[in-house]
């Protein structure tokens, strides 16, 4: 099947691309194609013959491999199969296939088949001749079988080229291709049949690139069968050129033939100018292969000479005149201009030649300018000075911008010189371009799947295609497009649009105007065609004024071209006007007034470039009233200069720099511009530069700049001259005198609406948008248009009135209706709204019955049309604003459809917009109303009052929600105030219960309601109390007494006037409902007194008398009075609540005497129960009075923030405890008595509100030891208690202490607040610890103590939390911590603060921190595992701050933090400031870091020394490696280098000075353990984590002194630190010891060193010890020796390591390498090591009594220690060697044998006694030794004895 076959196809070409590299799999695999294809099989063998397969192998194999391997491996086999094929058409496109085959190869050129790979595929001779049988088929019925026989010349070339004998190949082609050309030319149809064409081309192509094939053709002599071939076809291929001169294919074949012709001595023809006129055109194209192959044919014609100009001939050769007389000129001096042949063409064939890439930039500039020399001479032949101008126009296609420049250059510098010869091509081209100019077809939809040549249909209509196009549809040259491009480069195929040449083109007239001056009888009429034809559209009032009436040049009317898009009528509107701004003096061209005028009109483009370029076009007339401001004016144009331009010109017609002649005339001309510049688009989205922005703008400057009102009628003509009628005359505004206003005002007046409808929608809306600004700028200078501009907005309405069944939407501005009639309708109701706005004096009476006739269907439409839009449609702005004048007022009134439509639109679910449209109009009306009831208005509102109040009340459901309630509020009370002069009871009895229910909630204080708007509400209701319901007048009662006292821990209501009218209210309720209340609403009203002889002052006589009657207990007017006049305790609340309010005044005197009376009626409360004994329910007893409405008011009194008011609060809370200490209810404070005392020193509510600070701290104090953490007794506080007095009382010092003498009272405070919260239950704490949350960023002031006060509660922290990582242990208490609490605290971790240098910084709070550490280390393990992190990184994020103190605090934090989470988490500790500080300055504050960290691990170690854990001790001993990492980083690193830098610039941070890394290294060895943590076997590996990074570093060979230095300092510090380490011990300490000192010391040391004091005793210098220089290490011995040691360094240094001389760094030879040499004892890297280890085992030795058992560990050292003395030339080793050697002798003396050591030690001893040098250490530790080898010497020599 086609599948299968495509699949094996798919299959070969992917194993041939994979075995490219294989020849024996590749051979196999073409064995396995040739088989499959049948080539090479025996007669009767089976193989897939299917044409199918065949083109699945050429498509999928063929064409898929590189070009080299595809016609070597395949193309043979293809051609085989194709021998088989039967159908002569299959085998003719099977070779076609491989013939044309171009692979990946890049080709410039545009030939179709590839005859140079013809000699890659070797095929035999037989299969050639077989194939040519088929190939050269019958020449018969040509035309049916004109795309085989295309083909077949393709085919043929090709398989000729294949042949081995190309001799005889070519005559049997030749001869059949000929006899082809010769029968198609020898008809006539071939010049109608494009096919036929097709295989003329492709023939003669096909015989021409074979004859150049022949090796007698293109080398010195010619063949003979070659040009006898060629003979017989020449004169039908000149006849086939001159009947087809624009054909490319022709040209291609033309030209091949015209090379094979030049190869064998013959031309064309001998008659070439013909050729030259019929082919000089194409080079003017946009085919780059059209101007290529032109170029080649003319080249092949004989050469003309330069133009000789007989002035400079030299004739006197010719003159019979001696030598001597005639004084004779170079050559050179009177040769002017080239002479000889011409060979421009040749030139401009190596231009054309060039690829369009970057390197081809300068060859081509530099042949341009030969051929610029070769034109500006004016001596070029006319057919070369044509064809030169052609080709440089045809140039401008390039798709490569430097060519453009320079093509116009030389093109003006030649047309200069040969203007009359070039200039009929170049008008051609540009007339040409202008009104037949075409765009490149797209041919991306038309693309083939198959290679080019694949299909013959594709190829032979693309031909076809490429061929009619003139080379713009490249459809078979796909592929060769796309591999160019896919190299970055262009390809010689595409070229420019026509626009785009065009444009280029006109540049020529911008360079050279003088061509433009001397042809403007061709030049002008072509571009006032354009401006008539193209640019202007119909209907355009500037065409009817410049063209309409004015009898034109015949030449104008006359266009043929069409109408082309807006880019490209845009893009040669720019290229005319600039070349005619470069014309100086335009009044000679020809119809220069014309053009004038036209300049004037495009003014007002709406683009500024092209404006600009108008108005210099215009500055080249050198008008004088424009000259003296024309720089100002080209500002008008400029980006973002417009306003300052404007208010410039403005300045200069102020100060008469601008003349009133030359303003008047500047009017026209600043108009067109300012016009122009309005209607621009806007760049951005500044609103600077909107439309609406500009026309401000504008028509502010044209109020100021225009003084006279006359002035202005340009800037009314331009915006207005739309609406003239049709049958008016038109005429330009330059040309109108001074009737001009006054008749265009009667034509606007004669506006009809069919006029109107015929404009379209968009001239509408511009023109109103204009007159918007025209009426709000311009105002009353303009009124006499007014008349005008109703006519116009009436008559536009009326041309786009509303329909019934058009939608509702249409009506609102910017809706997005698809109709516009609506947007307009709108535009007009807004412009009607403005024009009665600013003329209030206009007469609308006789445009009423017009305006009402148009807007009455859209009324009765308006409330439905506010339902579903969101903002005010403009009719009902109108209609507002008519209602705000009187006599539009008036006109509005007697429409009463238009009021109740407006009221109508008062619904509940309108937008803001909408609803304060509607309540200016009522607002207005209702206004009106109340001032003059006799109007007209006042009858049309009362009508309408039912619908009103009806609106209100669904209104009423919203208040509060919408913006607008609080205005509603004040127009109701305003329409109450209306409805009260209506006798209309009907009216009120129903409705006014539910209007006083839904205006309660308004008086609440948790509504958003001000005092204004309260004082309206209570109007509204004290106006309709009289008419309620009794049930509704007590809510109203209890409603109204709120207002009279506080809110939660504020005063309440504070407005004296609504106060006053809350009693008013209260009295007038008493009056007509509760005649019971009376008594109590007066003394309320008393209460409430404001003083009438002062502002805004309470009446405090009338307030004081008032609280003294109810602390009179035997008054009228007492408590008890007052209950029993009114038998209920809720009526005295009104009194009550108003007492409470009078505590928070700021008068002490009325503060105190309602504090006074409030203590009375706690005190008298119990007696109040006594009267009511025998009342049972719950409700009425005294304990539930004083705990719903006295408690309450206490406890919120007590957490308000005046103290002078708190005190007073508590006092009364003291009172409540003592009146209900024996009563059982938890919310009467009775649980508090045992604070109480009487001794007022001991009493905690008089000492908590005294005065003295020590006071109030003395009784948090007490009541924090005696009751809050008293172990012995439970705290018997009630939960009310403690929240809601105790813990206010202790919160007010946090928040308010701002001094440092109320710190003590802040701490206690602090504290008790602590001890509080370990009695509250989880919800209470949770909100105690929200709150204090919050006001950390409200009170930043107080961010101290509420802190602390934060902290004091994570301390007081007592629940569970489960287990927080089990979905079912999780509970509330946890949940709550870790969505908000936490969070919430991990905010607080850092806070902003400013430093030195101003910017803001991050500082670390670090109590906070430390509080949560704490929290979590009480909780579950996984938390503070899983939060940690996180607080690392905070902590040491801010270590990187730029200011040293928020270091300083952050180090500080860390370390308190590594101590509270334990040692267990150090490793992450070290972990966090290695990732997060690691560069620059950072590294230092690191080192910091980890020596303060270490420092408090230490202290806290100290502190705990005994008590250390098991597990402890591991987690620091893990944590060694990465604490050594950051200190090696810091002594040897990039913050070592910083510091040793010797001329570096940096700022050093603090942290950078001193050895806290030192000091460090020694607090590491000192907290390490040295023993194993087990058992007590094997050793631990922390110390050698301390100790071996060091000695591997001292073993480098780059260690400089400086660092060895530092090396051995560490070294020093580790030994310094371990001797203070509790468990430092010999014995765990010697391995370490012998393995650090015995690598540097030889084992043959000693040995060597008796040989050679025996051998050179004399050479010694005795007791000789010197400290070593670094010049001492390897120095020569002689002078002979120093100059072999300088020659093999020399030597080292010039070589080169490199391959087996290379450094091995890996392998196991680097390790025997390395271990297999010991280093010298007196290198210095090795004397600091074993420094080292001496001064550790003599440490070890002091710190330890040696055990007998010892001994044999001590052994090992008797012989290093030895050598060490012997043989090392440094002192300090040899003085540790001997002080250790004498402490082990000293201790291990019976032990110790003697041997022959001893005689070499006590040699060296004796020299250092000898050569003492000034050490006195040295010399007491010999001394010692000498000693001892004495004693050890005796008593060796009495045991002999012995």
């Amino acid at each position: 099947s086609p599948v299968i076959e495509e699949w094996i196809a798919r299959l070969l070409s992917a194993s041939l691309n994979a075995c490219q590299s294989d020849s024996q799999a590749v051979a196999c695999l073409c064995d396995v194609l040739a088989s499959l294809l049948g080539v090479g099989l025996s007669p009767g063998s089976t193989y897939l013959s299917s044409s199918s397969f065949r083109l699945n192998v050429a498509q999928h194999v063929f064409a898929c491999l590189p070009v080299e391997q595809a016609f070597v491996r395949v193309g043979p086999l293809l051609l085989s199969a194709a021998e088989k094929v039967v159908d002569d058409s299959e085998s003719i496109a099977l070779i076609h296939c491989v013939a044309c085959y171009r692979g990946d190869l890049v080709s410039h050129d545009d030939y179709i088949s590839t005859l140079e790979n013809a000699d890659r595929c070797k095929v035999r001779g037989e299969t050639v001749e077989s194939l040519l049988d088929k190939v050269l088929m019958p020449c018969r019925e040509l035309k049916k079988n004109a795309r085989l026989l295309t083909a077949a010349a393709n085919c043929a070339a090709f398989l000729a080229a294949c042949h081995n004998d190309l001799g005889r190949s070519y005559v049997r082609t030749a001869k059949w291709l000929v006899e082809l050309v010769i029968l198609i030319s020898e008809g006539e149809s071939w010049r109608t049949c494009a096919d036929l064409g097709l295989v003329l081309s492709s023939s003669i192509e096909s015989l021409a690139r074979l004859s150049l094939l022949i090796p007698g053709a293109s080398g010195v002599g010619s063949n003979l069968n070659v040009k006898k071939q060629l003979g017989k076809a020449k004169a039908h291929v000149e006849q086939f050129l001159i009947a087809n001169p624009k054909s490319i294919n022709c040209l291609r074949s033309a030209a091949l033939f015209c090379k094979a012709l030049s190869c064998v001595e013959e031309t064309l023809t001998d008659q070439s100018d013909s050729i030259f006129e019929s082919l000089t055109p194409n080079l003017s194209c946009s085919s780059h292969f059209k101007r290529l192959h032109t170029l080649r044919i003319l080249l092949t014609f004989p050469k003309k000479p330069f133009v000789t100009d007989h002035a400079d001939l030299d004739l006197s050769d010719d003159l019979d005149e001696e030598p001597s007389s005639i004084k004779r000129i170079a050559d050179s001096e009177t040769a002017k201009g080239p002479v000889g042949t011409c060979r421009i063409l040749e030139l401009l064939l190596e231009i054309e030649s060039l690829p369009i890439e970057l390197t081809s930039e300068r060859p081509m500039l530099s042949l341009m300018s030969r051929v610029e020399i070769f034109g500006r001479s004016g001596k070029l032949p006319i057919l070369y000075a044509e064809s030169v101008a052609a080709h440089l126009v045809g140039l401008l296609y390039w798709k490569f911008s430097p060519v453009w420049g320079a093509a116009v250059k030389t093109l003006a510098l030649t047309a200069k010189q040969h203007d009359r010869d070039v200039w009929p091509s170049i008008f051609s081209k540009l007339q040409e371009l202008m009104e037949h100019s075409l765009e490149s077809p797209s041919t991306k939809d038309e693309t083939n799947s198959l290679p080019p040549g694949f299909d013959l249909d594709f190829h032979f209509a693309g031909l076809k295609r490429y061929d009619s196009s003139d080379g713009r549809c490249f459809l078979p040259y796909n592929e060769r497009v796309r591999l160019v491009n896919d190299a970055g480069n262009i390809s010689r195929f595409e070229s420019r649009q026509d626009s785009e040449a065009l444009g280029s083109l006109w540049e020529l007239f911008v360079r050279e105007p003088s061509l433009l001056v001397g042809h403007s009888r061709d030049m002008v009429p072509l571009a006032i065609r354009f401006f008539r034809f193209e640019y202007f559209a119909a209907g355009d009032p500037d065409a009817e004024e410049l063209f309409d009436y004015q009898k034109l040049d015949p030449s104008i009317s006359t266009y043929e071209g069409k109408r082309r898009g807006r880019g490209l009528i845009r893009q040669n509107l720019s290229s005319i006007l600039k070349v005619f701004s470069a014309v100086r003096g335009p009044e000679q061209l020809f119809m220069h007034s014309k053009l004038h005028q036209i300049f004037f009109a495009l003014l007002g483009h709406f683009e500024p470039e092209t404006s600009k370029m108008a108005f210099e076009c215009i500055l080249r007339y050198k008008p004088d009233f424009v000259m003296p401001c024309a720089d100002d004016i080209k500002e008008l144009f400029a980006k973002g200069k417009l306003r300052d331009t404007m208010i410039r010109l403005k300045e200069y017609a102020n100060q008469g720099k601008i003349t009133p002649r030359n303003r008047e005339k500047l009017g026209p001309l600043l108009a067109r511009i300012l016009m122009g510049r309005m209607s621009a688009r806007s760049v951005g989205k500044s609103t600077k530069d909107s439309p609406s922005a500009r026309r401000s703008a504008i028509f502010s400057f044209v109020s100021g700049f225009c003084e006279q009102d006359k002035e202005l009628f340009p800037f009314l003509f331009l915006p207005l001259r739309r609406y003239l009628p049709r049958v008016a005359k038109k005429r330009m505004l330059e040309d109108l005198k001074v009737v001009g206003p006054v008749e265009f005002k009667a034509a606007l007046a004669s506006i009809s609406v069919e006029d109107c409808g015929s404009l379209p929608s968009v001239v509408h809306e511009g023109s109103l948008n204009v007159l918007e600004v025209i009426i709000s700028q311009l105002g009353h200078r303009v009124e006499t248009f007014v008349p005008s501009f109703m006519n116009i907005i009436l008559s536009v309405l009326e041309a786009h009135s509303f329909k019934q069944n058009d939608e509702a939407p249409n009506l609102a501005l910017g809706e997005g209706s698809p109709h516009r009639a609506g947007k307009l309708r709108s535009l007009c109701f807004l412009r009607l709204g403005e024009v009665f706005k600013k003329y209030t004096a206009f007469d609308l009476s006789p445009y009423s019955e017009r305006l009402w006739k148009v807007i009455k269907q859209p009324i009765l439409s308006l409330p439905q049309l506010t339902t579903s839009t969101d903002r005010a449609p403009a009719l009902l702005k109108m209609l507002a604003i008519m209602s705000s004048h009187d006599a539009q007022r008036d006109i509005l009134c007697k429409e009463s459809i238009a009021i109740e439509q407006s009221f109508s639109c008062l619904s509940k679910s309108n937008s803001f917009s909408i609803v304060d449209t509607v309540l200016s109009l009522v607002d207005n009306l209702v206004e009106s109303a109340i001032h003059d009831r006799t109007s007209v208005v006042y009858g049309a509102v009362v009508e309408h009052i039912p619908t009103l109040l009806k609106h209100f009340e669904i209104r009423l459901h919203t208040f509060g929600t919408t913006t607008s309630w609080k205005r509603e509020l004040s127009i109701l009370a305003q329409v109450c105030d209306v409805s009260k002069q209506k006798d209309s009871a009907e009216l009120l009895s129903g409705e006014l219960d539910s209007l006083t229910m839904l205006l309660l909630p308004f008086l609440d204080f948790k509504s958003r309601s001000t005092e204004r708007d309260r004082i309206n509400i209570l109007d509204i209701l004290e106006s309709i109390i009289p008419n309620i319901q009794i049930n509704t007048a007590t809510l109203l009662f209890d409603t109204l007494s709120k207002l009279l006292g506080p809110f939660k821990t504020g005063p309440g209501c504070s407005d004296l006037s609504l106060r006053a009218k809350v009693a008013s209210s209260l009295c007038t309720l008493s009056k007509y409902h509760l005649p019971q209340t009376q008594v109590v609403c007066q003394v309320a009203r008393g209460l409430c007194s404001v003083n009438t002889k002062t502002i805004e002052e309470m009446d405090a006589e009338t307030i004081l008398n008032a609280l003294k009657g109810l602390s009179t207990h035997k008054g009228q007017k007492s408590w008890i009075a007052l209950f029993k006049g009114t038998n209920s305790r809720n009526n005295l609340l009104p009194v009550v609540r108003a007492c409470f309010h009078l505590i928070h005044v700021e008068d002490g005197v009325i503060a105190r005497g309602a504090f006074y009376a409030l203590k009375d009626l706690v005190q008298e409360a119990p007696k109040i129960g006594d009267i009511v004994h025998d009342e049972k329910a719950a409700s009425s007893s005294w304990e539930k009075f004083l705990e719903q409405h006295v408690v309450p008011a206490i406890r919120c009194g007590i957490a308000c923030k005046v103290a002078a008011a708190r005190r007073l609060f508590i006092l009364l809370a003291a009172e409540a405890c003592k009146v209900c200490k024996e009563t059982e209810s938890p919310y009467l404070l009775g649980d508090l008595s045992p604070v109480l005392c009487d001794d007022p020193d001991l009493d905690f509510f008089l000492n908590v509100t005294h005065v003295q600070l020590h006071r109030r701290t003395r009784a948090l104090n007490r009541l924090r030891k005696q009751h809050l953490q008293d172990e012995e007794h439970k705290c018997s506080f009630s939960l009310q208690s403690i929240s809601s007095i105790l813990i206010p009382i202790a919160l007010h010092p946090i928040y308010e202490s701002k001094t440092k003498l109320e710190e003590p009272l802040a701490m206690e405070a602090i504290a008790t607040l602590a001890a509080l919260a370990r009695q509250l239950p989880w919800k209470k704490y949770h909100d105690e610890l929200c709150t204090l949350l919050v006001q950390v960023d409200r009170q930043a002031q107080q961010e101290r103590y509420i802190i602390g006060a934060i902290c004091g509660l994570l301390s007081g922290f007592h629940f569970e939390v489960g287990n927080p990582y089990s979905d079912g242990a999780r509970n509330a208490v946890w949940n709550a911590l870790e969505k908000r609490i936490i969070p919430k605290l991990e905010a607080l971790f850092t806070k902003e603060k400013v430093g030195k240098s101003g910017e803001k910084i991050q500082m670390v709070r670090p109590q906070v921190i430390l509080a949560l550490t704490e929290l979590y280390t009480n909780l579950p393990p996984e938390i503070i595992r899983n939060k940690l992190p996180r607080m690392l990184t905070v902590v040491c994020n801010a270590m990187k701050n730029r200011e040293s103190d928020a270091r300083d605090l952050a180090r500080s934090t860390l370390s308190k933090l590594s101590v509270k989470v334990g040692l267990c988490y150090l490793p992450d500790i070290v972990r966090e400031l290695a990732v997060t500080l690691r560069e620059g300055y950072q590294l230092h504050v690191r080192a910091a870091a980890l020596h303060s960290l270490l420092l408090e691990i230490s202290e806290s170690c100290s502190l705990d020394e005994g008590h250390k854990p098991v597990a402890a001790v591991s987690a620091f001993d893990s944590s060694i490696s990465g604490i050594m990492d950051l200190i090696q980083q810091d002594l040897f690193g990039a913050a070592q280098a910083r510091k040793d830098a010797e001329f570096s610039q940096v700022r050093y941070v603090k942290e950078a000075g001193g050895s806290k890394s030192l000091h460090s290294l020694e607090l590491v060895a000192s907290l390490l353990t040295m023993g194993s943590l087990g058992d007590g076997e094997g050793q631990s590996l922390s110390v050698h984590a301390v100790v071996s990074p060091l000695l591997s570093r001292i073993r480098l060979d780059s260690q400089s002194s400086k660092q060895l230095r530092q090396l051995k300092e560490c070294l020093l510090r580790v030994v310094q630190g371990l001797s203070k380490n509790p468990t430092f011990s010999a014995r765990n300490t010697l391995p370490l010891i012998y393995a650090t000192i015995e690598p540097y010391i030889s084992d043959d040391a000693l040995s060597d060193l008796a040989r050679s004091r025996r051998d050179s005793d004399d050479n010694i210098q005795k007791g000789c010890v010197v400290e070593w220089r670094p010049s001492s290490v390897d120095k020569p011995d002689s002078a002979l020796e120093a100059r072999q040691k300088q020659k093999r360094d020399e030597w080292i240094m010039r070589r080169v390591i490199d391959g087996r001389s290379a450094p091995k760094y890996t392998g196991s030879e680097r390790q025997d390498t390395i271990g297999s040499s010991k280093q010298s004892l007196d290198e210095p890297s090795s004397v600091a090591a074993v420094v080292f280890g001496l001064q550790l085992l003599r440490h070890a030795l002091r710190r330890d009594e040696v055990q007998q058992g010892d001994a044999p560990n001590l052994e090992p050292f008797m012989p290093l220690l030895t050598t060490c003395i012997c043989t090392c030339r440094d002192s300090e080793a040899v003085l540790l060697a001997l002080q250790c050697l004498v402490e082990i002798q000293r201790r291990c003396k019976e032990t110790m044998p003697m041997d022959s050591s001893f005689h070499l030690l006590a040699t060296k001893t004796l020299e250092l006694l000898v050569g003492y040098g000034g050490n006195e250490d040295l010399l007491q530790a010999s001394f010692k030794m000498m000693t001892f080898l004495i004693e050890r010497g005796f008593e060796t020599e009495n045991t002999e004895t012995e």
